[in-house]
């Protein structure tokens, strides 16, 4: 797995960031550990969580997600990082992922990474099939031609 360098730290971090808003409280404990557990197995390392997701739901007090990752093993030692789209770039998103047989969900996290200024996009999953779009994502080599599709449909 591919990492880089997270900005002036000590940190290399795979270039796909997950974020835990969805741990504790959408998704139970054990569904949180099975997507942590998988997403770390796959070689990814950079998980995004804050104590304020969740906060405005009846019931819970917004630091759901941080106590998942706290309890799952391994969250123990992870090190936490706070960190409309028009039609027109749905269609070219549709139209690259057409080409290389993928989806537009994996390809705009794919176009994402071609950005020289992006290091780890933040995603987050509820479910292995959403996993395994986003373990996908550095599988994909954009060409100058899909670069150009996609960029100027967002000027």
């Amino acid at each position: 797995m591919e990492k880089v360098k997270l900005g002036k730290t000590d940190l290399n971090v795979a270039r796909i960031n997950l974020v835990g808003n969805v741990f504790g409280w959408t998704l139970n404990g054990q569904q949180s550990f099975g997507i942590l557990d998988a997403f770390t197995r796959a070689g990814f390392n950079f998980i995004n969580t804050a104590d304020s997701y969740s906060w405005w739901m009846d019931g819970n007090v917004g630091s759901e997600s941080e106590n998942d990752l706290n309890k799952s093993v391994q969250g123990k030692d992870a090190r936490k990082y706070l960190n409309e789209k028009s039609l027109a770039v749905l269609a070219a998103l549709d139209k690259v992922s057409d080409k290389h047989q993928s989806k537009p969900a994996t390809m705009a996290l794919a176009w994402l990474l071609a950005q020289p200024h992006i290091a780890a996009p933040i995603v987050s999953a509820t479910s292995q099939s959403q996993l395994e779009t986003l373990f996908a994502v550095p599988q994909l080599s954009l060409d100058a031609e899909d670069l150009a599709i996609l960029n100027n449909v967002n000027k």
